[in-house]
């Protein structure tokens, strides 16, 4: 390692012998002679690095150069001959010993690890991207066939299971199954026919069967259904770990034949289970239907202005460049490795002095607790700001534009255990309109021509409506009712002020504990997140409370609820399952508790935004829209709009938002538009 893992180089013995005038043997003829302090070889005194070096270029190793000492001449004479044998001495310590006899052979000590057991328990604590990491060490060999000629020779009465693996097709029932390489013309008639299917992840089976211009028909999706009865299976993997189905490395399909067995023994358990738990019609009339909504927005994609994207990337290399600079400029290390915790602990808390904590942290919220204390740190935080925008946006975004300059996120319908969906490949969720340094990444987002503009509309305080509804808080259902700001209206109630007497200070305080509440908010976050003491946080949250008695007393219902059912429901009976309020550790019956709270309000607002969403397609579609939905971010919509059809478009998709369903108070939509996705916001 040159710098860190920036700069590596690569030695042989070529490069070894040019760059350091040595050959690997006498690495410690070397340290026979300068030693080395970090592993205490003590070497002969006075001989440092550059002595050493001319003495084994003249003289190979020490035998041939004490065979010939009479040539050396002066002091340096006079220490080699003294601490001869110091010299012997240590290059025995710096010589590994590579001939000790061993009790085994090298092979008994070969170790196998269980990539997909490991895989299995990451996923258990949703550490999806190292289950992922050891998931793909699993070897793969040669597919396992089935001899079953046709699909038509499984048995009719049955259920017929269907699993895409981005590589094979396995059809079958708990009995047999039919493999297919391809998408050949028996199976393209299976699946656009009438005769009914289960999918393992269906939108997954419907992009690679469109490439042959085959519609999938007829078709339910099983992975949907069960993460409805079962909310911590969020996705396929997760499912193979319920059955506890485990890879088998020479015959890798085997697994995906077994997880479609044991899914046709249990389909018809889960849909009991969806009736029983009166969670039909959220299959029926938002899941299913949803599917289709997002398989052509998948497919769709959205243009991007690649120039700009490549001119974002310039300019942040450039504005990251600049920072370095001025760091280095403040400590004099040209050589420290920024993105090294471990370089920067030293200069922090070693040389510079800092406060530090147990673990020597340098994360991001140890570094804004110091930020008075020394210049260099705001300048480590604006350094880890735009590294971070660098690497997730401005370079991160360009491997995923195709070769029509275009985008195709991947939505999950199971992923999240609240029912909101995930955006992956990219993810374009956290591309956030409220923090001004990545909303700048929204101007690369644009319509495929200039007869079109990007819509987007967006769901104003979605959850402050929910929970004043859920809870039937009536100062607040007013407050919606009349037009009022909410969180004018809740510093007015809690400091007991006219509307005139609230200041931004006193309304800012009111939105932090307003949105805080719906995620079961603590003092101490309170205090963390407004900069108070904790005293005064638990103060303000109580006077909250006092102010809007039924938030609380709601509240407390759903906790208690939860505690008694092991899971919280939405509006429309979607349940998260929460464990965690069971556990024996308090921190974690805390979370579950907050999780608890949480759930009904993220999770009915997460099946209006489906709602509408399918609602909005099904007109667009029925008036042979050129319009098409294209984004969904959490409570904000965008649809590729034609310029033509605005007039139209935009009341029709305010109506479909604000009417979803009928609530004690008016859901609000603010709409914009313009040239890229920046603008239309």
């Amino acid at each position: 390692m040159k710098k860190g893992l920036s700069e590596t180089l690569t030695m042989s013995l070529e490069s070894l012998k040019e760059l350091e005038g040595i050959l690997p043997y006498q690495v410690v003829e070397m340290k026979a002679l300068m030693g080395d302090s970090a592993d205490n070889i003590p070497g002969v005194p006075n001989v440092g690095e550059k002595t050493a070096k001319k003495l084994i270029e003249a003289y190979q190793n020490i035998d041939v150069l004490y065979e010939n000492i009479a040539d050396i001449k002066g002091k340096l004479k006079d220490n080699l001959v003294q601490y001869k044998d110091q010299a012997y001495l240590s290059k025995h310590l710096a010589t590994i010993i590579k001939d000790i006899p061993l009790p085994f052979a090298l092979q008994n000590l070969e170790y196998h690890p269980n990539f997909e057991e490991g895989a299995r328990f990451l996923r258990m604590y949703d550490m999806n991207t190292l289950s992922q990491s050891l998931s793909s060490l699993s070897s793969s060999s040669k597919k396992k066939t089935v001899e079953v000629k046709s699909i038509y020779q499984l048995g009719e009465d049955k259920p017929l299971v269907v699993y895409f693996n981005q590589e094979v097709w396995c059809v079958g029932h708990d009995e047999a199954c039919v493999i297919f390489q391809s998408l050949n013309e028996e199976l393209s008639l299976f699946l656009s026919s009438s005769r009914s299917k289960v999918f393992i992840d269906v939108k997954r089976a419907m992009h690679e069967a469109a490439l042959f211009n085959v519609t999938i028909q007829a078709y339910d999706d099983a992975l949907i259904i069960v993460n409805l009865v079962d909310s911590s299976i969020t996705s396929v993997e997760k499912l193979k770990d319920h059955f506890q189905l485990s890879m088998d490395k020479k015959n890798p399909l085997e697994s995906d034949i077994q997880l479609i067995h044991q899914v046709s023994k249990s389909i018809k358990t889960w849909e009991d289970e969806l009736v029983k738990l009166n969670l039909t019609e959220v299959y029926d009339t938002i899941e299913k239907p949803l599917t289709e909504v997002l398989f052509d927005m998948e497919r769709l994609g959205i243009k991007i202005d690649d120039e700009a994207l490549k001119d974002i990337a310039h300019s942040t290399s450039i504005k990251i460049s600049e920072i370095e600079k001025d760091i280095q400029d403040i400590i004099k290390q040209p050589q420290l490795n920024l993105n090294s915790p471990k370089q920067l602990a030293t200069v922090l808390f070693d040389e510079l002095n800092l406060p530090a904590n147990k673990q020597r942290s340098t994360n991001i919220d140890v570094l804004e607790s110091l930020i008075d204390h020394h210049p260099i740190i705001p300048l480590l935080i604006e350094y880890r700001k735009y590294q971070k925008f660098y690497s997730t946006y401005a370079l991160g975004l360009q491997k995923y534009v195709s070769d029509t300059k275009r985008i195709h996120t991947e939505y999950s319908q199971v992923s999240t255990s609240t029912g909101r969906l995930s955006s992956n490949n990219p993810n374009l969720q956290n591309i956030s309109v409220r923090n001004e340094d990545t909303v700048i990444i929204r101007k690369i987002f644009i319509p495929d021509h200039d007869d079109f503009v990007l819509l987007a509309a967006d769901y104003s305080q979605i959850e402050l409506r929910l929970l004043a509804h859920l809870s039937s808080e009536t100062k607040m259902i007013e407050a919606f009712q009349q037009g009022i700001d909410i969180h004018t209206k809740t510093a007015m109630d809690i400091y007991h002020v006219d509307i005139s007497e609230v200041t931004s200070i006193m309304r800012r305080a009111a939105k932090a504990v307003n949105f805080g509440i719906v995620y079961g908010i603590s003092d101490f976050g309170l205090s963390e997140q407004l900069k108070i003491d904790r005293k005064e946080a638990s103060l303000f949250i109580q006077k909250y409370h006092q102010s809007f008695p039924r938030i609380m007393a709601y509240m407390d219902d759903v906790v208690s609820s939860a505690q008694r059912l092991g899971y919280a429901s939405t509006m429309f009976l979607r349940r998260r399952i929460i464990t965690e309020l069971s556990s024996p550790v308090y921190s974690v019956r805390e979370f579950g508790k907050r999780a608890a709270m949480n759930a009904p309000i993220q999770g009915t607002a997460a099946d209006l935004i489906k709602i509408a969403m399918v609602k909005l397609s099904d007109a667009l579609k029925q008036r042979q829209a050129r319009s098409k939905l294209i984004l969904q971010v959490h409570d904000e919509l965008v649809v590729h709009a034609a310029k033509d059809e605005l007039h139209w478009l935009k009341p029709l998709m305010k109506d479909v938002m604000e009417n979803v369903v009928e609530l004690s108070l008016p859901l609000e939509v603010s709409m914009s538009e313009g040239s890229n996705w920046m603008e239309a916001k």
